[in-house]
């Protein structure tokens, strides 16, 4: 079982101990994948406020200056994270940082931040676990820094294909456990998400015709990433999809993007290239699909945005609407 580490003493004061979140894991490992493999090395449940300081302090010389220890959008908030450390013989450590009111819920214990149901505590370990499964299925490369000072179509590309096979994959393997009520549940909570993604993009393309804003730059990078991370978004809906043998799911085509079938023609091609990839797991190249490039760059140009990388090495955006 993992060494299971505290920041903070949320879990302490609900009646928790260190013991009662490995067995947990070791309960959690066995229902994902039918045996309690060595899949974590150390497990650190932290006050939610503590939580990017326990990763900033596991991550150590590993994390960039500036460079983020979580995601904290409006949108998307990070709750869980594993931490892989690869050793020089192929072999994988990993660590998982969350924030004590997954785990909480998960153990049926109410009250504590960020509050959520049991199922979906149980849900968001398991599809930590499943990142780790696929950190020792995977040779995977380091993962591409990515900052607004060195962006470029490529380097964005090859960030977000890292992340969104990573997340296609945990859905994937995750997404098997999900019983209907769950799975309803979490197609409802990846919908609000992508109707805010979308419309950022637009927004941004709106202020732009308008002469609101001037920088293309600041434009490109924050558009670039939105666009990406509707497919990422995607991606995870169809994860579970997949991996629960379900043909369809309860989430409707974003209302802002009814006026636009050229982006839903490449939602639905998304959705047709992971099956065929699924199918591949885990012979992944390491520098990610292809076909992906093709499909954010499709998707961005129907949204009104295309993005060119010049000669130069810098790298332009027209609004085309």
């Amino acid at each position: 079982m993992p060494d299971v580490l505290f920041r903070g003493s949320a879990l302490r004061d609900a009646g928790l101990c260190e013991a009662d979140i490995a067995d947990l894991f070791r309960r959690l490992t066995e229902d994902l994948l039918g045996e309690p493999l060595p899949l974590v090395r150390k497990v650190i449940v932290t006050d939610c406020d503590l939580y990017g300081d326990a990763i900033r302090e596991e991550l150590g010389t590993r994390l960039k200056e500036g460079e983020a220890t979580h995601t904290e959008r409006p949108q998307y908030t990070g709750v869980a994270k594993t931490l892989p450390v690869y050793g020089e013989d192929g072999t994988v450590k990993n660590t998982v940082v969350l924030r004590a009111g997954v785990v909480a819920a998960a153990l049926n214990k109410n009250g504590i931040e960020p509050t959520m149901e049991a199922f979906l505590g149980r849900y968001i370990i398991q599809h930590e676990l499943a990142h780790c499964w696929d950190h020792a299925a995977r040779k995977q490369p380091s993962p591409v820094g990515l900052s607004d000072g060195e962006f470029s179509v490529t380097r964005i590309g090859i960030y977000y294909k890292h992340i969104l096979m990573a997340e296609f994959i945990a859905c994937a393997l995750s997404g098997a456990l999900l019983d209907d009520d769950a799975f309803a549940a979490l197609c409802g909570i990846d919908a609000e998400p992508l109707e805010e993604e979308i419309n950022i993009i637009l927004d941004m393309r709106a202020t732009y015709r308008l002469g609101v804003s001037h920088d293309l730059r600041e434009i490109a990078f924050a558009s670039a990433q939105c666009s990406w991370l509707v497919l990422v978004q995607y991606a995870k809906v169809f994860g579970h999809m997949l991996g629960g043998g379900r043909a369809s799911a309860g989430i409707s085509v974003p209302a802002s993007l009814n006026e636009y079938p050229d982006a839903i023609a490449v939602i639905h091609e998304l959705a047709l290239l992971l099956g065929v990839k699924l199918a591949d797991y885990p012979n992944w190249p390491d520098d990610g699909w292809g076909e992906l490039d093709m499909l954010w760059d499709r998707l961005t140009r129907s949204l009104g945005f295309r993005f060119e990388n010049t000669d130069r090495k810098s790298t332009r955006l027209n609004s085309s609407h």
